[in-house]
C-alpha cells in the first residue's frame, strides 16, 4: 500500500486499519519513526530467529517502482513475479518457497483464485539450544495426545537443578529455562486444562510466576521440543480490524494504479525447535541420583504450552501447543 500521505486528509483504507489495530496514531508519528520501529524489532531478537516475507505479483500488473524498492529497504521483503493463471503457478509459487525456507516448507499453497494479483507469504523459523547442561538418559516413552490416542516413540529423561513451580492459580506446572540467555516457560496443565490455561495467560502472570519460581532437584520427561502451524492470515488479521485489504475496497495504488486490487492471499509460517545441552549418563547413574536427592517429577506426556520470550524487548517470540511428537 506504499507510505501515508504526508499531511494529507485521507490515508489509504488498509493502512488507517493496521495503525489502529495496533494503536498507533499514524497522524502523530512520522513516518521515519514508524520504519525505524520496524527496523528495530527485526534486527534486535538475539536468538537464532530467521523471518521473511515474500509477495507474489501478478506479472501482467505494472507495479509502480517506488513500491518495489521501499517493500525490499524498508521492510526486508522478497518480491516476485508470477502468471497466476498460468496452470503451472502453484507449483512454482511452492518452489520459491521451498528454495527460500531451505526446504523447511513444502506445498504450502494448497490453492488460489484465478483472479489472484498479489498474495504474501510470512514465515518465522526459530532454532534455539537450552543454556544449561543436564544429565540426560534417552529411552522410549508413551505421549498422551487424547483420551483416546496414544503415542509411543522417543523420549528424554532429564535430571538436574530446574527452575519448576506448581501454579495453582493456573492448576499447571511451569517449568523456566533458558536458551541463549532468554527464557522459555513450559507448562504442564491438570489433565483437561489447556484450553483455559491459554485463556489465562498475559505478561503479568509471566511475571508473577519468574518472581515466585525457584531452582530445585527435579526430574523432566519430554519429546523433542518441536512446533509448527500454518495460519490463514485473513482470518486473523480480520479479527483485528484489518479487513479491508483482502476486500475490493482496498486502496493499493502504491502498488499499482490498475484497480481494482486485493491481497488475494496472505499466509503465516512458523517452525519452533528447541535442542538440548545434555550429558549421556546411564539409567543406572540417574536412577542412583533419584534416590540421593529429593526431587519433583514432572512428566510432559500429553499436550502442553511453550512460551518463549525475548528478554531485551520483552515480547513474546513464539507460543505454541505440544500436541503430539514431532514426526508423528
Amino acid at each position: 500500500m506504499g507510505p501515508p500521505p504526508a499531511g494529507g486528509p485521507e490515508l489509504p483504507g488498509p493502512c488507517l486499519q493496521i495503525m489502529d489495530s495496533i494503536n498507533m496514531n499514524m497522524f502523530a508519528v512520522p513516518d521515519a519513526e514508524v520504519y525505524h520501529l520496524i527496523w528495530f524489532l527485526l534486527n534486535q531478537t538475539r536468538t537464532q530467529l530467521t523471518s521473511s516475507n515474500m509477495l507474489f505479483i501478478d506479472s501482467n500488473l505494472k507495479t509502480e517502482v517506488k513500491f518495489l524498492e521501499d517493500i525490499r529497504k524498508l521492510y526486508y521483503s522478497k518480491v516476485f513475479s508470477i502468471n497466476f493463471r498460468d496452470a503451472g503457478a502453484q507449483k512454482q509459487i511452492n518452489d520459491y518457497i521451498e528454495k527460500e525456507t531451505q526446504g523447511n516448507t513444502v506445498d504450502l499453497v494448497k490453492e488460489f483464485d484465478n483472479n489472484t494479483s498479489l498474495a504474501l507469504v510470512n514465515y518465522v523459523f526459530f532454532k534455539g539450544q537450552w543454556k544449561d547442561t543436564f544429565e540426560s538418559e534417552h529411552l522410549v516413552g508413551n505421549f498422551h495426545v487424547d483420551k483416546k490416542t496414544t503415542i509411543r516413540g522417543p523420549m528424554t529423561q532429564y535430571f538436574g537443578k530446574f527452575h519448576v513451580l506448581y501454579d495453582k492459580k493456573l492448576s499447571s506446572w511451569v517449568v523456566l529455562q533458558h536458551y541463549m540467555g532468554n527464557p522459555a516457560f513450559l507448562f504442564m496443565p491438570k489433565q483437561g486444562m489447556i484450553q483455559q490455561l491459554e485463556a489465562r495467560l498475559c505478561r503479568r502472570e509471566l511475571a508473577r510466576i519468574r518472581r515466585g519460581i525457584k531452582n530445585r532437584s527435579a526430574s523432566l520427561l519430554l519429546p523433542k521440543l518441536s512446533i509448527s502451524g500454518t495460519y490463514d492470515l485473513e482470518t486473523f488479521l480480520g479479527k483485528l480490524g484489518i479487513a479491508r485489504v483482502f476486500s475490493n475496497g482496498a486502496e493499493l495504488s502504491g502498488i499499482s494504479e490498475e484497480v481494482p486490487l486485493k491481497l488475494s492471499k496472505a499466509l503465516h509460517k512458523a517452525v519452533m525447535t528447541i535442542d538440548d545441552n545434555v550429558k549421556e549418563h546411564s539409567g543406572d547413574s540417574l536412577l542412583k541420583k533419584e534416590k540421593e536427592v529429593k526431587h519433583v517429577t514432572i512428566k510432559f506426556n500429553r499436550p502442553f504450552l511453550v512460551y518463549i520470550m525475548d528478554e531485551t524487548l520483552s515480547f513474546p517470540l513464539f507460543m505454541g501447543r505440544m500436541v503430539k511428537p514431532p514426526g508423528k
